[in-house]
């Protein structure tokens, strides 16, 4: 697993999307065939506890004929806490942001065995989550993803304000990636660029080319933390089909940067054989994902 400058070699990593002609034809019901095993373990999920974390579980839903809304008693930025108290005053806090097709359970889940495996490569500071309404079919959990951005950002900001010694990192797997992405939109518009020290997206299911310096996110990425880690797999099945089949488009999960990099951006190619859904559990990655932290 190295470190790498792939978002410079723009034509190279250009590859012939993955199955289109059979995939579109089943696009009306690919939130189903990607499945839980694909994306997430879309229910089937038994968490040892209930783990201090940020919740907006149940912020959102959708009507019968499929549009998102929020639910009552919600706000564009509002946020719950679940399982607890966070710490207070710790030296660093990382925030795990779960994936497409997760539960609540299954976020939690999640948020446990991250914190098992920054436990077992031996960092000592805590580790949380958001657990967010991402079991949705695909475009609406983009939607939801989106609207989580303010949440996440206002959890932040405030936190820090609370917390003005903590070091705040945050981690993204796949949909989640797109959380991350846009709460970094919004810490920007509010020139919060004091709040968060590292991005972390692993199989990212955003654009290759949203995160260069021309990119929708790129610009955020620069002005609002101090470095951003992309830790992805050219040959990461589910992205290269269900990504791919939705998008039309390459992942920087599966591609890396396509395009300028910003300056404190850096691929990093994943080189072991494992899944899309193994990165926050793998000890070699996260002991990778620790080591940029010392930077």
């Amino acid at each position: 697993m190295t470190g790498d400058d792939r978002c410079g070699d723009t034509y190279s990593r250009r590859r012939v999307l993955r199955g289109i002609g059979t995939a579109t034809a089943g696009l009306a019901t690919a939130s189903v065939v990607t499945g839980p095993a694909a994306a997430g373990k879309g229910g089937d999920c038994d968490p040892d506890g209930d783990p201090p974390r940020i919740d907006t579980s149940d912020h959102f839903d959708t009507t019968w004929w499929g549009n998102v809304y929020r639910t009552d008693g919600n706000t564009e930025d509002s946020y719950d806490t679940a399982g607890g108290t966070l710490p207070e005053e710790p030296d660093e806090l990382v925030v795990h942001v779960h994936g497409w097709r997760n539960d609540e359970e299954c976020g939690i889940a999640a948020i446990e065995a991250t914190g098992d495996t920054y436990d077992a490569v031996d960092y000592d500071d805590p580790v949380t989550g958001l657990t967010w309404d991402s079991a949705y079919a695909w475009w609406n959990a983009k939607e939801i993803a989106d609207r989580n951005a303010p949440k996440l950002a206002a959890f932040l900001t405030e936190y820090a304000e609370q917390n003005p010694e903590t070091t705040l990192r945050v981690q993204a797997h796949s949909l989640g990636a797109r959380v991350l992405a846009e709460t970094l939109l919004e810490l920007d518009d509010e020139g919060a660029d004091d709040v968060l020290t590292s991005a972390v997206f692993m199989a990212g299911a955003i654009d290759n080319e949203s995160v260069a310096v021309d990119g929708e996110y790129g610009p955020a990425i620069e002005n609002v933390v101090d470095h951003a880690e992309n830790f992805w797999m050219p040959d990461d099945d589910v992205l290269d089909w269900a990504y791919s089949t939705f998008e039309f488009s390459q992942a920087i999960g599966n591609d890396g940067c396509d395009g300028e990099p910003p300056a404190n951006y850096t691929d990093r190619e994943v080189t072991k054989d494992i899944g899309h859904s193994d990165y926050y559990e793998d000890e070699d990655v996260i002991q990778q994902v620790v080591e940029t932290y010392g930077q």
